[in-house]
């Protein structure tokens, strides 16, 4: 209508990808997206008509409205482009080139009948995964910069990594006592028990960690990503020179000197570096007293604090420490629960963690079909909250059809409790829509045959999970806790 109010910043051209339907509803698209064009929401508007099938030779590729004007453009017969896309498929011919002039990606959208048929391709072979490997003059000069520091730390993340390269993150940080930190949800980088490990850096960092990254004059960014929740909100490092010196290692040249400029930049595998290293005869200890006072402080931080309610999670995660299975994987969604396992779980090479890096509620779920799926023979926990576990509830049908027997814990609150606590941090008793009205998950359990116990404390969780570790269909525990203890360490009044 004419008379709405125009957004702020006017988008110049809107794309939209839809099904091609029938005559009718196509004309009703034109109309309606005419209309924004001719009120100014958008100068073009682009809409984009996948092909149906085979028959529909002749169906326009490519609808475009702008200024008012409806053109059709096509781009060629699409009877051409679908015989030249099967011979091309079945390796008689190579596909139809794009046009140069397109510089962005290029989507091909296959007929629906097409993808039903059957073709005599030859399967292609297995891509050998490969990665620039560090240079010996790139391995002088990180012995060159830790030679001069005096108070080194090694920030760690991302992906790429083997048990190979694990073993000499421990054995090297360990031999040369340089303190070892893991990135945002990746903690099985390194073996939390290990001497040399000091931390993750995660949301809510303890004051001993955003000292460490202060104080220290030499930092090794092994394969991470400066991004918000490492740098604490770009609060630990000064944009964009750093005071610390950083060496900034990653497996893809563009992460590096993308946000901070580092002193020294290498793209290369991080098992290469840190195999590397370990090997290396140049490098000097470092302060065994300075690494041990460290550790210390990582210990206090994990210090299992009193919680208003019955169910605390922090003595649940201990428990699991000692009698969860020794490869066990964990995995988890998104939110305040999830603070917890990451806290308090021990990680190494071993015991594995498979997490969402951003708030991707409901991940924990379907990353512990995955697990299942490869490792069918070992222990998987999922921690789960309780408006994260409805995300993904329908996962469960997986591992009832393909026999998986996850363990999932259910941390109950009645509330999405991240939005509540920063509802509280900022406009306080003003709660609005983060209650939930939770429906039964027992109902759910049997619905899916997993078996099912509810919790109040850590007795009851004992012999629930000692339930969970021999059941041979999936298992839910539900763990009831009080939105009062919204965090570790942390509480709201309600």
């Amino acid at each position: 209508k004419s008379d709405y109010e125009h957004p702020r910043h006017k988008a110049r051209k809107l794309t939209v990808i839809a099904d091609s339907a029938s005559e009718n509803k196509n004309n009703t698209l034109f109309a309606y997206y005419t209309d924004m064009v001719t009120n100014g929401w958008f100068d073009e508007i682009e809409l984009l008509f996948g092909p149906v099938g085979h028959t529909h030779n002749g169906v326009d590729a490519t609808h475009k409205i702008h200024n008012v004007d409806v053109a059709r453009h096509t781009s060629g017969d699409l009877g051409d482009f679908v015989r030249h896309y099967k011979q091309g498929f079945g390796g008689q011919s190579s596909l139809p080139t794009p046009d140069a002039s397109i510089t962005g990606p290029v989507i091909v959208a296959l007929p629906e009948d097409m993808l039903r048929e059957l073709t005599n391709a030859n399967s292609v072979n297995k891509i050998k995964k490969s990665c620039a490997q560090i240079s010996k003059n790139q391995i002088n000069s990180i012995e060159d910069q830790l030679k001069n520091s005096s108070y080194p730390l090694i920030i760690c993340g991302g992906g790429g990594w083997s048990d190979i390269g694990r073993d000499n993150l421990k054995s090297f940080a360990e031999t040369k006592n340089i303190p070892v930190v893991c990135g945002f949800r990746n903690q099985d980088l390194m073996d939390t028990n290990s001497h040399a490990y000091v931390g993750d850096a995660s949301f809510g960092k303890p004051l001993y960690l955003k000292k460490l990254f202060e104080t220290s004059d030499l930092i090794i960014a092994l394969n991470i990503r400066f991004g918000e929740v490492i740098t604490d909100g770009w609060s630990l490092f000064d944009f964009p020179h750093p005071k610390q010196k950083i060496i900034h290692t990653h497996i893809s040249e563009t992460e590096i000197n993308k946000v901070y400029h580092c002193d020294l930049g290498i793209v290369a595998s991080p098992d290469s570096i840190v195999c590397a290293l370990n090997s290396s005869k140049r490098i000097e200890k470092k302060s065994a007293i300075k690494l041990e006072k460290i550790r210390s402080d990582f210990i206090d931080s994990r210090r299992v604090q009193p919680t208003k309610g019955t169910l605390n999670v922090a003595e649940i995660c201990d428990y699991l420490n000692k009698c969860s299975d020794d490869d066990a994987i964990y995995t988890n969604g998104a939110g305040n629960f999830a603070i917890w396992s990451g806290k308090y779980l021990n990680y190494n090479k071993n015991h594995r963690l498979i997490a969402p890096q951003a708030g991707a509620m409901g991940a924990g779920i379907p990353a512990a079909m995955a697990a299942k799926s490869i490792y069918p023979n070992r222990q998987v926990i999922c921690f789960s909250g309780d408006g994260d576990f409805q995300m993904s509830v329908n996962e469960l049908g997986t591992a009832m059809q393909e026999g998986f027997n996850p363990i999932i814990l259910i941390h109950n609150n009645g509330s999405y409790g991240t939005i509540r606590m920063h509802q509280e941090m900022r406009y306080p008793k003003r709660v609005s829509g983060t209650n939930l009205e939770n429906p039964k998950f027992k109902s759910i359990a049997e619905a899916y045959n997993f078996g099912y116990s509810r919790v109040t404390n850590l007795n009851e969780f004992k012999d629930a999970f000692n339930y969970g570790k021999v059941s041979k269909t999936g298992y839910i525990i539900e763990m009831l806790a009080s939105i009062e203890d919204i965090a570790p360490g942390k509480t709201i009044d309600i």
